[in-house]
Protein backbone atom coordinates (compact mmCIF):
# COMPACT_ATOMS: atom_id res chain seq x y z
CA UNK A 1 0.00 0.00 0.00
CA UNK A 2 0.91 3.63 -0.81
CA UNK A 3 0.81 4.63 2.71
CA UNK A 4 3.53 1.84 4.29
CA UNK A 5 5.97 3.33 2.25
CA UNK A 6 4.85 7.18 1.94
CA UNK A 7 4.93 8.83 5.24
CA UNK A 8 3.62 11.73 3.76
CA UNK A 9 0.46 9.52 2.18
CA UNK A 10 -0.07 8.38 5.79
CA UNK A 11 -0.50 11.83 7.04
CA UNK A 12 -2.84 12.74 4.36
CA UNK A 13 -4.54 9.07 5.20
CA UNK A 14 -5.46 10.24 8.86
CA UNK A 15 -6.39 13.86 8.07
CA UNK A 16 -9.30 12.19 5.99
CA UNK A 17 -10.39 10.08 8.96
CA UNK A 18 -10.18 12.78 10.98
CA UNK A 19 -12.50 15.01 8.38
CA UNK A 20 -14.64 11.84 8.08
CA UNK A 21 -15.40 11.52 12.11
CA UNK A 22 -15.74 15.59 11.95
CA UNK A 23 -18.90 15.03 9.66
CA UNK A 24 -17.31 16.35 6.79
CA UNK A 25 -19.70 16.63 4.10
CA UNK A 26 -18.02 15.95 0.52
CA UNK A 27 -15.90 13.33 2.07
CA UNK A 28 -19.03 11.31 3.40
CA UNK A 29 -20.84 11.73 0.41
CA UNK A 30 -18.15 10.18 -1.42
CA UNK A 31 -17.23 8.07 1.46
CA UNK A 32 -21.00 6.81 0.94
CA UNK A 33 -20.70 5.91 -2.88
CA UNK A 34 -17.56 4.10 -3.02
CA UNK A 35 -18.87 2.21 0.37
CA UNK A 36 -22.28 1.54 -1.67
CA UNK A 37 -20.27 -0.20 -4.40
CA UNK A 38 -18.68 -2.49 -1.93
CA UNK A 39 -21.24 -3.41 -0.52
CA UNK A 40 -23.07 -4.31 -3.50
CA UNK A 41 -19.98 -6.48 -4.87
CA UNK A 42 -20.25 -8.32 -1.39
CA UNK A 43 -23.97 -8.74 -1.75
CA UNK A 44 -24.28 -10.14 -5.06
CA UNK A 45 -21.37 -12.67 -3.61
CA UNK A 46 -23.57 -13.30 -0.77
CA UNK A 47 -26.27 -13.81 -2.67
CA UNK A 48 -24.89 -16.53 -4.55
CA UNK A 49 -23.70 -17.95 -1.81
CA UNK A 50 -26.93 -18.77 -0.39
CA UNK A 51 -25.56 -16.75 2.47
CA UNK A 52 -28.21 -14.52 4.42
CA UNK A 53 -27.78 -11.38 7.03
CA UNK A 54 -30.78 -10.61 9.49
CA UNK A 55 -28.89 -7.04 10.42
CA UNK A 56 -25.85 -5.17 8.96
CA UNK A 57 -23.81 -3.05 11.54
CA UNK A 58 -21.90 -0.37 10.19
CA UNK A 59 -19.00 1.28 11.81
CA UNK A 60 -19.72 4.93 11.89
CA UNK A 61 -23.13 3.54 13.61
CA UNK A 62 -21.02 2.35 16.00
CA UNK A 63 -18.61 5.07 16.37
CA UNK A 64 -19.82 7.73 18.81
CA UNK A 65 -21.71 5.42 21.21
CA UNK A 66 -17.88 3.53 21.46
CA UNK A 67 -16.19 7.37 22.44
CA UNK A 68 -18.96 7.35 25.40
CA UNK A 69 -17.63 3.81 26.58
CA UNK A 70 -13.95 4.85 26.13
CA UNK A 71 -15.10 7.97 28.70
CA UNK A 72 -16.94 5.46 30.95
CA UNK A 73 -13.35 3.39 31.00
CA UNK A 74 -11.20 6.61 31.66
CA UNK A 75 -13.83 7.42 34.67
CA UNK A 76 -13.60 4.20 36.17
CA UNK A 77 -10.25 4.09 35.85
CA UNK A 78 -10.30 1.30 34.03
CA UNK A 79 -8.31 3.08 31.03
CA UNK A 80 -6.08 6.08 31.33
CA UNK A 81 -4.03 8.06 28.87
CA UNK A 82 -0.58 7.63 27.86
CA UNK A 83 1.42 9.41 25.11
CA UNK A 84 -2.00 11.05 24.46
CA UNK A 85 -3.80 7.88 23.53
CA UNK A 86 -6.21 5.86 25.66
CA UNK A 87 -5.36 2.54 26.69
CA UNK A 88 -6.38 -0.32 28.92
CA UNK A 89 -3.30 -1.95 30.48
CA UNK A 90 -3.91 -5.65 30.85
CA UNK A 91 -0.31 -7.26 31.73
CA UNK A 92 -1.40 -8.33 34.93
CA UNK A 93 -4.00 -10.69 32.37
CA UNK A 94 -0.96 -11.50 30.52
CA UNK A 95 -2.38 -9.43 27.77
CA UNK A 96 -0.64 -6.88 27.39
CA UNK A 97 -2.37 -2.85 26.23
CA UNK A 98 -5.35 -2.56 24.82
CA UNK A 99 -5.23 0.61 22.94
CA UNK A 100 -9.06 1.81 22.41
CA UNK A 101 -8.68 5.63 21.02
CA UNK A 102 -5.81 7.42 19.08
CA UNK A 103 -3.89 10.02 20.38
CA UNK A 104 -5.36 12.40 17.91
CA UNK A 105 -9.24 11.40 19.19
CA UNK A 106 -9.81 9.17 16.59
CA UNK A 107 -11.37 6.01 16.72
CA UNK A 108 -10.08 2.12 16.40
CA UNK A 109 -11.90 -0.64 15.64
CA UNK A 110 -11.90 -1.38 19.38
CA UNK A 111 -13.45 1.99 20.19
CA UNK A 112 -16.27 0.22 17.61
CA UNK A 113 -15.95 -3.01 18.95
CA UNK A 114 -16.90 -1.90 22.35
CA UNK A 115 -19.88 -0.43 21.15
CA UNK A 116 -21.22 -3.19 19.08
CA UNK A 117 -21.16 -6.09 21.87
CA UNK A 118 -23.25 -4.56 24.10
CA UNK A 119 -25.73 -2.87 21.49
CA UNK A 120 -26.45 -6.68 20.17
CA UNK A 121 -26.56 -8.06 23.47
CA UNK A 122 -29.26 -5.00 24.17
CA UNK A 123 -31.47 -5.03 20.50
CA UNK A 124 -31.45 -8.86 20.37
CA UNK A 125 -31.60 -10.53 23.60
CA UNK A 126 -28.56 -13.22 22.61
CA UNK A 127 -27.89 -16.23 24.65
CA UNK A 128 -24.09 -15.99 23.15
CA UNK A 129 -22.13 -13.85 20.60
CA UNK A 130 -20.22 -15.12 17.86
CA UNK A 131 -17.02 -13.71 16.42
CA UNK A 132 -15.76 -15.17 12.81
CA UNK A 133 -12.25 -13.68 12.69
CA UNK A 134 -8.96 -14.99 11.34
CA UNK A 135 -6.52 -16.06 14.18
CA UNK A 136 -4.18 -13.09 13.75
CA UNK A 137 -6.73 -11.16 15.84
CA UNK A 138 -6.82 -13.54 18.86
CA UNK A 139 -4.97 -11.32 21.09
CA UNK A 140 -7.66 -8.69 19.87
CA UNK A 141 -10.45 -10.57 21.27
CA UNK A 142 -9.02 -11.84 24.40
CA UNK A 143 -8.23 -7.94 25.27
CA UNK A 144 -11.81 -6.84 24.03
CA UNK A 145 -13.61 -9.20 26.27
CA UNK A 146 -11.59 -9.04 28.57
CA UNK A 147 -11.80 -4.98 28.77
CA UNK A 148 -15.42 -5.98 28.65
CA UNK A 149 -15.48 -7.84 32.24
CA UNK A 150 -14.41 -5.11 33.59
CA UNK A 151 -16.75 -2.61 32.93
CA UNK A 152 -19.16 -5.27 34.29
CA UNK A 153 -20.33 -6.99 30.88
CA UNK A 154 -20.42 -10.56 31.53
CA UNK A 155 -22.04 -11.90 28.64
CA UNK A 156 -21.27 -14.81 26.70
CA UNK A 157 -19.00 -14.51 23.95
CA UNK A 158 -16.47 -16.17 21.26
CA UNK A 159 -13.92 -15.75 19.41
CA UNK A 160 -13.84 -18.67 16.25
CA UNK A 161 -10.51 -18.16 14.78
CA UNK A 162 -9.62 -20.02 11.75
CA UNK A 163 -6.27 -20.04 9.46
CA UNK A 164 -5.97 -18.03 6.42
CA UNK A 165 -6.35 -19.85 2.95
CA UNK A 166 -3.35 -20.53 0.92
CA UNK A 167 -2.00 -21.68 -2.77
CA UNK A 168 0.07 -24.30 -3.37
CA UNK A 169 2.46 -21.49 -4.31
CA UNK A 170 2.29 -20.06 -1.13
CA UNK A 171 0.33 -17.46 0.93
CA UNK A 172 -2.33 -14.85 -1.56
CA UNK A 173 -1.55 -11.20 -1.35
CA UNK A 174 -2.62 -8.66 -3.16
CA UNK A 175 0.32 -6.48 -3.35
CA UNK A 176 2.18 -9.94 -5.11
CA UNK A 177 -1.10 -10.33 -7.49
CA UNK A 178 -1.84 -13.46 -6.68
CA UNK A 179 -5.56 -13.21 -5.10
CA UNK A 180 -7.79 -15.52 -6.64
CA UNK A 181 -11.12 -13.69 -7.06
CA UNK A 182 -14.17 -15.56 -6.59
CA UNK A 183 -16.07 -14.55 -9.91
CA UNK A 184 -12.78 -15.92 -11.50
CA UNK A 185 -13.65 -19.53 -9.54
CA UNK A 186 -16.82 -19.37 -10.59
CA UNK A 187 -16.42 -18.85 -14.30
CA UNK A 188 -14.22 -21.60 -14.36
CA UNK A 189 -15.10 -23.76 -12.41
CA UNK A 190 -18.63 -23.98 -13.71
CA UNK A 191 -18.07 -23.84 -17.50
CA UNK A 192 -15.91 -27.08 -16.49
CA UNK A 193 -18.55 -28.44 -14.69
CA UNK A 194 -21.68 -27.61 -17.47
CA UNK A 195 -19.26 -29.92 -20.18
CA UNK A 196 -18.93 -32.60 -17.59
CA UNK A 197 -22.69 -32.80 -16.54
CA UNK A 198 -23.72 -32.21 -20.42
CA UNK A 199 -21.44 -35.35 -21.43
CA UNK A 200 -23.56 -37.47 -19.03
CA UNK A 201 -27.02 -35.47 -19.33
CA UNK A 202 -27.12 -34.99 -22.97
CA UNK A 203 -30.73 -34.91 -23.07
CA UNK A 204 -30.97 -32.49 -19.88
CA UNK A 205 -31.89 -28.89 -21.22
CA UNK A 206 -28.78 -25.71 -20.69
CA UNK A 207 -30.80 -24.24 -18.01
CA UNK A 208 -30.51 -27.60 -15.88
CA UNK A 209 -26.96 -28.35 -17.14
CA UNK A 210 -26.13 -24.80 -15.96
CA UNK A 211 -28.37 -25.26 -12.28
CA UNK A 212 -26.68 -28.54 -11.65
CA UNK A 213 -23.24 -27.43 -12.17
CA UNK A 214 -24.08 -23.92 -10.42
CA UNK A 215 -25.05 -26.39 -7.37
CA UNK A 216 -22.29 -28.55 -7.72
CA UNK A 217 -19.59 -25.82 -7.53
CA UNK A 218 -21.20 -24.27 -4.31
CA UNK A 219 -21.24 -27.64 -2.67
CA UNK A 220 -17.31 -28.19 -3.61
CA UNK A 221 -16.73 -24.43 -2.54
CA UNK A 222 -17.55 -24.10 0.83
CA UNK A 223 -17.11 -28.37 1.81
CA UNK A 224 -13.56 -27.39 1.12
CA UNK A 225 -13.34 -24.16 3.53
CA UNK A 226 -15.72 -26.06 5.76
CA UNK A 227 -13.90 -29.58 5.98
CA UNK A 228 -10.88 -28.74 7.80
CA UNK A 229 -10.52 -27.96 11.38
CA UNK A 230 -10.38 -23.95 12.12
CA UNK A 231 -6.49 -24.19 12.91
CA UNK A 232 -5.16 -25.56 9.87
CA UNK A 233 -4.16 -23.70 7.10
CA UNK A 234 -6.74 -24.62 3.56
CA UNK A 235 -4.48 -24.94 0.68
CA UNK A 236 -6.69 -23.66 -2.21
CA UNK A 237 -7.15 -26.85 -5.08
CA UNK A 238 -10.30 -26.82 -6.75
CA UNK A 239 -9.17 -29.77 -8.55
CA UNK A 240 -9.17 -31.66 -5.49
CA UNK A 241 -12.61 -30.32 -4.59
CA UNK A 242 -14.25 -31.39 -7.47
CA UNK A 243 -13.81 -35.00 -7.26
CA UNK A 244 -16.64 -37.48 -6.90
CA UNK A 245 -14.92 -39.99 -5.23
CA UNK A 246 -12.96 -38.55 -2.28
CA UNK A 247 -13.61 -36.36 0.93
CA UNK A 248 -15.73 -33.48 -0.94
CA UNK A 249 -18.86 -31.78 -0.79
CA UNK A 250 -19.71 -33.11 -4.83
CA UNK A 251 -19.07 -36.61 -3.21
CA UNK A 252 -21.69 -36.12 -0.28
CA UNK A 253 -23.96 -34.51 -2.93
CA UNK A 254 -23.84 -37.81 -5.40
CA UNK A 255 -24.66 -39.63 -2.51
CA UNK A 256 -27.94 -37.99 -1.57
CA UNK A 257 -28.78 -38.24 -5.98
CA UNK A 258 -28.10 -41.89 -6.06
CA UNK A 259 -30.65 -42.44 -3.02
CA UNK A 260 -32.75 -39.92 -4.41
CA UNK A 261 -32.51 -42.61 -7.58
CA UNK A 262 -33.01 -45.62 -5.68
CA UNK A 263 -36.11 -44.31 -4.24
CA UNK A 264 -37.73 -42.77 -7.69
CA UNK A 265 -37.64 -46.52 -8.83
CA UNK A 266 -39.79 -47.80 -6.09
CA UNK A 267 -42.93 -47.66 -6.16
CA UNK A 268 -44.55 -44.90 -4.20
CA UNK A 269 -41.31 -44.23 -1.97
CA UNK A 270 -39.68 -41.06 -1.55
CA UNK A 271 -37.12 -39.20 0.64
CA UNK A 272 -40.35 -37.54 2.57
CA UNK A 273 -42.39 -40.64 2.98
CA UNK A 274 -43.30 -40.76 6.45
CA UNK A 275 -43.30 -45.00 6.79
CA UNK A 276 -40.78 -45.72 10.26
CA UNK A 277 -38.18 -48.07 9.85
CA UNK A 278 -38.09 -49.28 13.09
CA UNK A 279 -40.28 -51.76 12.84
CA UNK A 280 -38.17 -53.91 9.79
CA UNK A 281 -34.67 -52.85 11.74
CA UNK A 282 -34.20 -56.79 12.64
CA UNK A 283 -33.90 -57.59 9.01
CA UNK A 284 -30.76 -55.06 8.91
CA UNK A 285 -28.49 -57.94 9.80
CA UNK A 286 -25.79 -57.46 7.58
CA UNK A 287 -22.56 -55.58 8.89
CA UNK A 288 -22.96 -52.91 6.46
CA UNK A 289 -26.29 -52.27 7.45
CA UNK A 290 -25.32 -52.30 11.27
CA UNK A 291 -22.73 -49.51 10.19
CA UNK A 292 -24.85 -47.45 8.46
CA UNK A 293 -27.32 -47.65 11.23
CA UNK A 294 -24.82 -46.95 14.11
CA UNK A 295 -23.97 -43.68 12.03
CA UNK A 296 -27.33 -42.86 11.51
CA UNK A 297 -27.87 -42.75 15.36
CA UNK A 298 -24.51 -40.70 15.96
CA UNK A 299 -26.01 -38.09 13.98
CA UNK A 300 -27.53 -35.51 16.71
CA UNK A 301 -24.60 -35.76 18.75
CA UNK A 302 -22.16 -34.65 15.92
CA UNK A 303 -24.19 -31.89 15.08
CA UNK A 304 -23.92 -30.89 19.02
CA UNK A 305 -20.35 -31.87 19.03
CA UNK A 306 -19.79 -29.36 15.73
CA UNK A 307 -21.60 -26.43 17.49
CA UNK A 308 -19.97 -26.84 20.86
CA UNK A 309 -16.49 -26.94 19.35
CA UNK A 310 -17.26 -24.21 16.57
CA UNK A 311 -16.24 -26.56 14.16
CA UNK A 312 -18.41 -26.96 10.90
CA UNK A 313 -15.36 -29.84 10.18
CA UNK A 314 -16.82 -32.40 12.94
CA UNK A 315 -19.94 -32.69 10.51
CA UNK A 316 -17.88 -33.07 7.02
CA UNK A 317 -16.04 -35.87 8.20
CA UNK A 318 -19.43 -37.47 9.38
CA UNK A 319 -21.05 -36.72 6.33
CA UNK A 320 -18.48 -38.13 4.41
CA UNK A 321 -18.12 -41.49 6.91
CA UNK A 322 -21.88 -41.92 6.28
CA UNK A 323 -21.97 -41.56 2.73
CA UNK A 324 -19.08 -44.12 2.60
CA UNK A 325 -20.35 -46.48 4.94
CA UNK A 326 -24.02 -46.28 2.25
CA UNK A 327 -22.00 -47.00 -0.65
CA UNK A 328 -20.37 -50.04 1.27
CA UNK A 329 -23.70 -50.84 2.06
CA UNK A 330 -25.42 -50.54 -1.17
CA UNK A 331 -23.00 -51.97 -3.45
CA UNK A 332 -22.75 -55.40 -1.65
CA UNK A 333 -26.80 -55.50 -0.91
CA UNK A 334 -29.62 -54.91 -3.73
CA UNK A 335 -32.24 -52.68 -2.10
CA UNK A 336 -34.63 -53.73 -4.17
CA UNK A 337 -34.45 -57.15 -3.83
CA UNK A 338 -37.45 -59.76 -3.86
CA UNK A 339 -38.35 -60.56 -0.31
CA UNK A 340 -41.27 -57.63 0.50
CA UNK A 341 -40.02 -57.42 3.85
CA UNK A 342 -36.17 -57.20 3.25
CA UNK A 343 -37.16 -54.81 0.41
CA UNK A 344 -38.67 -52.17 3.16
CA UNK A 345 -36.00 -52.46 5.91
CA UNK A 346 -33.72 -51.16 3.18
CA UNK A 347 -35.95 -48.54 1.73
CA UNK A 348 -36.21 -47.42 4.99
CA UNK A 349 -32.90 -47.39 5.77
CA UNK A 350 -31.98 -45.78 2.61
CA UNK A 351 -34.71 -42.85 3.22
CA UNK A 352 -33.15 -42.12 6.78
CA UNK A 353 -29.54 -41.96 4.92
CA UNK A 354 -31.15 -39.27 2.70
CA UNK A 355 -33.00 -37.53 5.26
CA UNK A 356 -30.13 -37.41 7.11
CA UNK A 357 -27.50 -36.09 4.50
CA UNK A 358 -30.27 -33.50 3.32
CA UNK A 359 -30.27 -32.09 7.21
CA UNK A 360 -26.31 -32.05 7.57
CA UNK A 361 -25.89 -30.50 3.95
CA UNK A 362 -28.32 -28.08 4.80
CA UNK A 363 -26.52 -26.85 8.01
CA UNK A 364 -23.21 -26.70 6.04
CA UNK A 365 -25.02 -24.88 3.38
CA UNK A 366 -24.36 -27.31 0.68
CA UNK A 367 -26.74 -27.63 -2.23
CA UNK A 368 -29.23 -30.91 -2.02
CA UNK A 369 -29.71 -32.50 -5.79
CA UNK A 370 -31.98 -34.90 -6.67
CA UNK A 371 -29.72 -35.69 -10.40
CA UNK A 372 -26.23 -35.25 -10.96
Amino acid sequence: MKTEADETAKEESKEILRKLEAGDKKLIALWKRTRAWSLQQFKDIYKDLGVVFDVWYFESAVENPGKKIVKELLKKKIARISEGATIVDLEKDGLGVFLVLRTDGTSLYSTKDLALAQEKFKKYKLDESIYVVDNRQSQYFKQLFRTLELLGFKKKMAHVAYEMVTTKEGAMSSRAGNVIRYEEVRAEVEARLQKETKMRHPDWSAKKIAATAHAIMIGALKFMMLQHDPVKIVTFNIKEALTFDGYTGPYIQYSYARIASILRKSPRTSLRATQSGAKQSHYLTEPEAKQVLLALARFWDTVEEARRMYNPAVLCRYLYDLSRSFTDFYSKHKVLCEDSHQRAARLALVRATGETLAVGMEILGVPVLLEM
